[in-house]
């Protein structure tokens, strides 16, 4: 395991947060110090982060042009990511 991802302080939960990690492990890349195995895997995990991102914002979306009869709570209604056991 490479240094980058056994130091890795928690990630911003944000944008601005995901890109910096991004960018982190991107230099890890250039200098050699990271296997590709991994990157292959926080590669996979971002682009789901940002499906994940882009659905919400369909949602959000929506829910902004739905008629005023849609509850309040269902017009700003998020999603969140749950693990899946199994």
């Amino acid at each position: 395991m490479s240094d980058i991802i056994k130091s890795a302080t928690p990630v911003e939960r944000s944008f601005e947060g995901m890109r910096n990690g991004l960018f982190d492990v991107w230099d890890a890349v250039r200098s050699g110090s990271i296997d590709p195995k991994q990157v292959d895997g926080i590669a996979k995990i971002s682009a789901q982060l940002c499906k994940s991102v882009d659905v919400e914002l369909k949602v959000r979306k929506l829910a902004q042009q739905a008629p005023s009869s849609v509850h309040e709570e269902e017009k700003h209604a998020t999603f969140k990511l749950v693990s899946r056991k199994g």
